[in-house]
């Protein structure tokens, strides 16, 4: 056996060090007693919620506050534990006054499904904060009552669901062909498109919700939380917030044994590195071909995975087609970004696809200082770029506080500052992708696709439900979907109005498997390529403002006659 690298026996020392943990203090019986008596004082301890539960909570009860002032009372908390089954108007009071508000700020709200979700579910909630209880039964069944029997029926509510499209195997491959082939728009650096296609890849073949993968969570949701959190309630309990007997413990990862800073940075609740594990398996269909990648991802910070955590893993393996492949996208990301630890691996992709494993498979590792790092990433400026464009438009700036950010994005300063085809100025940064990035490049597909419906990551996760529910059996499809077992939600919110299913094929003798049913299944059914990208301005002064540009025009003109009068004429 070769003698151990001496830089290695002490990379094992230090570990062996970080691993000590002092010896705990002998258990007291003066300790339970005071935890006892302490347990006896305390309040209620405050139910768990979620990050963005919270946030919605609080943008509840700021609309509850500015509620409290239109009716004239000051004490909002105090108003709001009056709320019972006796003094019931003052919620159908609150429901008028959403309803209204929504209607003045241009937001309606259309659906009595959501009136229901806002009114009842969430003002349950902010009732709940103040007085460490739920409110009665009796109250919030007569407000959805009301809900249902008035105001559906004033407002002109819409009751059915809408008919959900369906992202099916044939059009999930012609929106993958269209982003690699066809596509015109254009990506800050190549590592871009690579993001924007393996994100598809995975919201279609794991049926996860977007904030699995990427961040979408509200810009202020550290400064909501912080608000919900430090406000006084129901169940603050200063005595009981700090433990003299217990000091705290620094939790590891279960993944890579680390510390884990994950659970606590809203960011880094994302896919990252640590949970992609690359293999090198040796000829898996066993018939003398080549060795063959595969990969399993972990998902973890599903919905609801602050009550229960259910993490799973997903199996992915290679395709002969590179635009249909998984493994490829993630080998070049990991390649390019120099994520690979690996001797022998980390610079070209060849030894991937040319080696002969003497073992049944060959684990990819990746280095340390990426196992917390997301996957997909913003790009952003450069720093050194950020600092020249500073330096070439700081006297404009001075003028124009939004000039700043105008030529970043523009890039007008390209050809100035020499940076060729503007590769150079883009770099990735450690921060999660965003919803709003995403959302932003299916939006521009879907209008140079000539798609009707919204290209909404659902339609895939709806895909992925029904491929399973087709072709195995229903344990698989609630652990892939991530529902509770034997549970209705799959009948309920994913099985919508759309009959899948030609029955008169199958009476009259003709099977099942119908060409029909994949033409109507097909989102692509209502879509034209030779759409209008954009209407012209011509045609927008034939048609006119509508009935709300045109009162903010009055209201534009009356701002200015009261400015005019009060300051005169601008010189």
């Amino acid at each position: 056996m070769d003698p151990l690298d001496p830089s290695r026996i002490e990379r094992y020392r230090q570990e062996l060090r970080d691993e000590e943990t002092p010896e705990p203090e002998p258990l007291e019986a003066q300790e339970l007693h005071d935890v006892w008596q302490q347990g006896n004082r305390r309040r209620p301890v405050p139910p768990k919620l979620s990050d963005r539960h919270k946030a919605d909570l609080v943008d509840l009860k700021r609309r509850w506050i500015t509620f409290a002032a239109k009716m004239g009372c000051r004490d909002w908390k105090g108003l709001i534990k009056t709320l019972t089954y006796e003094n019931k108007g003052l919620g159908e009071s609150f429901m008028r006054y959403l309803m209204r508000q929504a209607e003045l700020q241009g937001k309606p709200i259309r659906s009595e499904k959501n009136a229901i979700r806002v009114h009842t579910r969430k003002l349950g909630g902010l009732y709940r904060k103040y007085n460490a209880h739920p409110p009665e039964r009796s109250l919030m069944d007569h407000l959805r009552n009301v809900i249902r029997s008035e105001i559906t029926r004033k407002w002109a509510l819409r009751r059915e669901p809408k008919i959900k499209p369906i992202m099916g195997p044939d059009f999930f491959m012609y929106h993958l062909y269209f982003l690699w082939v066809r596509d015109t728009s254009a990506f800050h650096i190549g590592l871009d498109r690579i993001d924007d296609a393996c994100l598809r890849m995975f919201y279609m073949w794991t049926g996860c919700r977007k904030h699995e993968l990427i961040y979408a969570k509200p810009t202020d949701l550290t400064a909501k939380v912080k608000e919900y959190d430090e406000e006084s309630d129901a169940y603050i309990d200063v005595e009981c917030s700090t433990d003299k007997y217990i000091k705290p413990r620094v939790k590891r990862c279960w993944v890579c044994d680390r510390v884990d800073g994950r659970d606590n940075d809203p960011r880094l609740k994302v896919l990252c590195w640590e949970d992609i594990d690359l293999w090198v398996l040796r000829d898996p269909e066993g018939n003398g071909g080549r060795d063959r990648l595969a990969m399993q991802v972990l998902l973890r910070y599903h919905k609801g995975e602050n009550n229960k955590i259910v993490p799973t893993w997903y199996i992915f393996i290679e395709e002969a087609l590179p635009a249909l492949c998984p493994m490829t996208h993630i080998l070049a990301k990991a390649l390019a970004e120099g994520v690979i630890a690996n001797e022998g691996y980390q610079t070209r992709a060849e030894p991937f696809f040319t080696t002969k494993l003497n073992k049944r498979a060959l684990k990819i590792r990746w280095k340390k200082e990426w196992l917390h790092k997301p996957v997909f990433r913003k790009t952003e400026l450069r720093k050194s770029v950020e600092k020249e464009l500073e330096m070439e438009i700081r006297p404009a700036t001075q003028r124009n506080a939004l000039f700043r950010e105008e030529v970043k994005e523009k890039e007008v300063h390209r050809e100035v500052l020499n940076f060729g085809d503007g590769s150079d100025l883009w770099e990735k940064s450690d921060d999660a992708l965003t919803a709003a990035i995403f959302d932003s490049h299916s939006e521009r597909l879907r209008i140079a696709m000539g798609l009707l419906e919204k290209l909404a990551q659902y339609c895939q996760r709806r895909g992925y439900a029904e491929c399973v529910d087709t072709n195995y059996r229903r344990s698989v499809r609630d652990q892939g979907m991530r529902h509770k077992a034997n549970s209705t939600v799959y009948q309920e919110y994913y099985n919508n109005a759309r009959m899948n299913a030609v029955v008169q094929d199958a009476f009259l003798g003709r099977g099942t498997q119908s060409p029909y049913l994949a033409i109507f299944n097909h989102m692509g059914l209502r879509l034209d390529e030779n759409a209008p990208k954009r209407v012209p301005d011509e045609m927008m002064r034939m048609i006119g403002p509508s009935a709300a540009v045109r009162r903010l025009e009055q209201k534009m003109e009356a701002l200015q006659a009261t400015l005019q009068q009060k300051h005169g004429r601008p010189s």
